[in-house]
């Protein structure tokens, strides 16, 4: 008979795990620092399933207690939403009003569903699992809560060029200067981004405080496919007020294209002008390597970088993702 069984630290490595789930490492325990764990196990002690909680160490939501689940995988729907109904009733008996998933601790770490897809292959860094991962959350009774989407400009050699018209007005906007990073000093270059990101980022749906090491260490993982060309940084009086970090795509589909990872731009300045003038730049240097097309990767749908798109650049959205949420029946939600 399969049972749930709770570990307390990073015992996977013991495990008779499929090979196609993700790894959880000790390093990925330590930086996440989950506060359950829980794993559906076979009668020969295979896993079927797995879910990490968190409910003390999470975002701020007003008017809830969040808790999270991440970490999650499953060999099929039916077990996936047996260990998610398990790992959701415990966090609400800790005391969560309102459970979100899959989210590995922080919106910094991995995190967000595909709820709808074009049906083409991945991107670089884009999320990728199963489409009996979703139907897993859903039949644990979790629905949609928040959503993201990436979007792909077929011609960025016409969004340059409208660009170009609002460079004009951006720049009278704001005193800024436009610098390229050093990918030799990558992580030094990120420590000098960290508090610029943690004040643009303030605001974002269920953002966390995260340290400069941690910082450091999350983005220092880019530093293998960090171009000095596609990451540029906006200073305004010679402090960073922006910054837009992009890679080049790979493979048969995506390797014409330029895929935006992040721009951000601080709110207390001309935050739009900033990031128009950091987009045309970064542009410019792709069209320069022979690239035609652009991706906005998983843009929150209300945040800046999203608004910015849809007013400006000519663009389909072939990707969504969401969050989902939980909610007890005794709160007006389902159980």
């Amino acid at each position: 008979m399969n049972k749930i069984v709770e570990i307390a630290s990073a015992l996977e490595q013991g495990l008779d795990l499929p090979c196609e789930w993700p790894r959880l490492t000790p390093l990925d325990w330590d930086r996440t620092r989950p506060e359950a764990h829980w794993l559906l196990l076979d009668r020969h002690g295979k896993a079927l399933a797995r879910a990490s909680g968190w409910c003390s160490r999470v975002p701020a939501l007003a008017g809830e207690r969040l808790g999270s689940i991440g970490h999650f995988a499953a060999v099929d729907s039916d077990c996936g939403a047996r260990v998610l109904a398990h790992a959701a009733k415990r966090l609400v008996q800790a005391g969560a009003s309102l459970v979100i998933g899959p989210i590995d601790g922080s919106t910094w770490e991995s995190y967000r569903c595909v709820v709808e897809s074009d049906g083409s292959p991945p991107f670089v860094l884009e999320p990728v699992h199963p489409a009996h991962w979703l139907a897993a959350f859903a039949q644990a009774g979790f629905r949609p809560w928040a959503y993201y989407r990436s979007a792909l400009c077929d011609d960025m050699a016409r969004a340059m060029r409208r660009f170009d018209s609002l460079a004009a007005w951006a720049g009278a906007r704001s005193r800024v200067r436009l610098r390229a990073i050093e990918p030799a000093r990558w992580p030094e270059e990120l420590r000098g981004l960290h508090r610029l990101a943690t004040q643009a980022f303030a605001r974002s749906r269920l953002i966390s405080a995260i340290d400069e090491d941690r910082f450091v260490q999350r983005f220092g993982a880019l530093s293998d496919l960090v171009a000095r060309d596609l990451v540029w940084v906006a200073e305004v009086g010679g402090e960073p007020a922006g910054f837009v970090i992009a890679l080049q795509g790979s493979g048969p589909v995506w390797g014409d294209s330029l895929i935006v990872k992040t721009l951000c731009a601080l709110r207390c300045g001309p935050s739009q002008a900033i990031a128009l003038l950091l987009m045309r730049r970064v542009f410019e240097s792709a069209l320069s390597r022979g690239l035609r097309r652009a991706v906005f990767a998983l843009m929150d749908e209300s945040n800046l970088s999203s608004r910015m798109v849809a007013e400006h650049v000519d663009s389909r959205s072939f990707r969504r993702y969401a969050l989902l949420a939980y909610r007890p029946l005794c709160q007006g939600g389902v159980e």
